[in-house]
């Protein structure tokens, strides 16, 4: 039986499915190809915390100003649509089976970003139309908070988001955009996290690192896979 040498298993490890989104491999150096997938991974790892936060703020922010309007309890008492409904359901179905408590705030930390992001539907127009001041209260100028501008926003980092999470390519997807996006929907929301995500968040100087920076270390491991 023939061996595969160790540069053969490495990829087969990864899957050349994978790799070829970040070069052809028929046509790229495999280092050149390592070299984008470990800034890809860099890029990503910096842009969590961003997320973190923005998750964080959107959440509570939502929960606060919807209890205040529909009452503590409006996540389970029909104020929802039976999408959301049954994602509310599955959470506390979920608490309840690990023995953990439902009140409304381990409701709240269960359910998705997508659940939350769900809210800003056509759908919710009416319910969401008075408590859209005191969700984002920092959006400048005031015209611009909208259901569908904030819905189109979130949206837009939704799919960003999805794409960090499941290890795809996002260089491709403007990620200095993005992140400027993520950051001012954070300063819509409470600006007084943003001097904590600065703190050690990295994103801007990893971008300007590119794949280059990454090269030789690629270089460097891939020389020892010989046969």
């Amino acid at each position: 039986m023939q061996v595969q040498n160790k540069k053969s298993r490495f990829i087969m490890r990864i899957s050349t499915e994978r790799l070829s989104s970040y070069g052809s491999l028929a046509q790229d150096p495999l280092e050149n190809v390592m070299a984008k997938y470990l800034w890809n991974c860099a890029l990503s790892e910096t842009l969590y915390q961003s997320l973190h936060w923005l998750e964080i703020a959107l959440r509570n922010n939502i929960y606060s100003a919807a209890s205040q309007a529909l009452g503590t309890s409006w996540l389970a008492n029909g104020q929802l649509l039976q999408p959301e409904q049954k994602q509310v359901q599955d959470a506390i179905d979920r608490l309840t089976a690990e023995g953990k408590d439902t009140r409304p705030a381990d409701i709240t930390a269960t359910l998705s970003f997508g659940f939350w992001t769900s809210l800003f539907r056509k759908d919710y127009e009416q319910k969401l139309r008075p408590i859209l001041p005191k969700i984002f209260p920092y959006v400048t100028p005031a015209s611009g908070r909208t259901r569908k501008n904030i819905s189109d926003r979130l949206n837009t980092i939704r799919k960003f988001r999805n794409r960090i999470f499941h290890f795809e390519p996002i260089t491709k997807y403007k990620p200095e955009v993005r992140y400027r996006e993520i950051k001012q929907t954070i300063e819509w929301m409470a600006p007084e996290l943003i001097p904590f995500l600065e703190l050690n968040c990295g994103f801007a100087n990893e971008f300007q690192k590119s794949e280059q920076h990454y090269l030789a270390e690629a270089t460097k491991v891939l020389s020892t896979y010989a046969p």
